[in-house]
């Protein structure tokens, strides 16, 4: 019989069986031994991350994607432009690759301007964010390109500019993408601060 170790973290797999160890882990805190054919149902429940650098220099921006060991940010800025050095897509593109994260863009999934203008106006966050779900609905093969990058257990960082997430349309594209996962991908708000 085959057990499957899950260590520390959900992408830590250690496989005791008739085969030779799949993934060795130093520092054990916990073991939990699950069955073999649990691993496909466990290995699907995946996490998906946001984080916006507003507040924070490129170096902490780094740091923290290292802490949380992110693979690859997918840039949701509808114009990957920054005042901010090293966050325009060009230097945020050689300073991930520097560090080993991969760097995705996906300009279609921003916030088109006329809906920015329109929150700035009237400051309605409830409204904004229900146009940019609407605005979803055409956008279906960008997210499900996503969904399947996160699904072969990439960490993605979906990336914009406002801090606070409760703020962004990240939150929402973040929920989208969890929403077709039948199990359910959990979302993590990065939060430098």
């Amino acid at each position: 019989m085959s057990f499957i170790f899950r260590l520390l973290r959900a992408d830590v797999w250690l496989m005791v069986s008739d085969q030779p160890f799949l993934t060795v882990y130093k520092n054990l805190k916990s073991i939990y031994i699950y069955p073999k054919t649990h691993l496909r149902k466990m290995a699907m429940n995946m996490d998906i991350y946001t984080i916006g650098y507003e507040g924070i220099n490129q170096k902490s921006f780094m740091a923290w994607l290292k802490l949380h060991k992110i693979d690859a940010i997918a840039d949701i800025r509808q114009r990957p432009l920054s005042r901010k050095k090293g966050f325009s897509k060009n230097g945020l593109r050689e300073s991930l690759s520097e560090n080993d994260i991969e760097y995705l863009g996906y300009p279609s999934l921003g916030v088109p301007k006329e809906m920015r203008d329109e929150l700035k106006i009237n400051g309605n966050y409830s409204a904004f964010f229900k146009k940019y779900e609407e605005s979803l609905t055409s956008k279906k093969q960008e997210i499900n390109e996503l969904y399947s990058i996160i699904k072969t257990g990439k960490r993605i960082a979906l990336l914009c500019f406002e801090h606070d997430h409760n703020k962004c349309h990240r939150m929402v594209l973040a929920e989208k993408i969890k929403n077709l996962s039948a199990n359910g991908f959990k979302v993590h708000h990065l939060d430098p601060f």
